[in-house]
């Protein structure tokens, strides 16, 4: 099978590739209320299959995220690091840059 992709023409003579899309990136902090954990803080990206393209639309998502489930993980964007649960009870901040 072939696939065939259409780039840009380069008007110094080739082609050239479509600039890298840029995804929001969140940083949540979360406090443990009654416990002896200290606060967390993660950042991390989403990709850009979700379709999210600007701040508002990944704050939403987030906060849709909250009210769906009790609890969920996301993945950091260091490989190897093990995924991070969030509860709706602990979120005391969402940021996104």
């Amino acid at each position: 099978m072939i696939l065939w992709a259409i780039l840009p023409w380069d008007l110094d003579g080739g082609f050239s590739t479509p600039p890298r899309v840029r995804t929001p990136r969140l940083t949540v902090r979360c406090e443990y209320p009654d416990t002896d954990m200290l606060p967390t803080e993660v950042t991390f990206g989403l990709a850009p299959s979700y379709g999210i393209r600007n701040a508002r639309e990944a704050h939403d998502w987030f906060l849709l995220m909250m009210r769906s489930h009790d609890e969920f993980e996301v993945e950091t964007d260091w490989a190897g690091d093990a995924p991070v649960p969030f509860w709706s009870e602990t979120v005391r901040q969402v940021v996104v840059e």
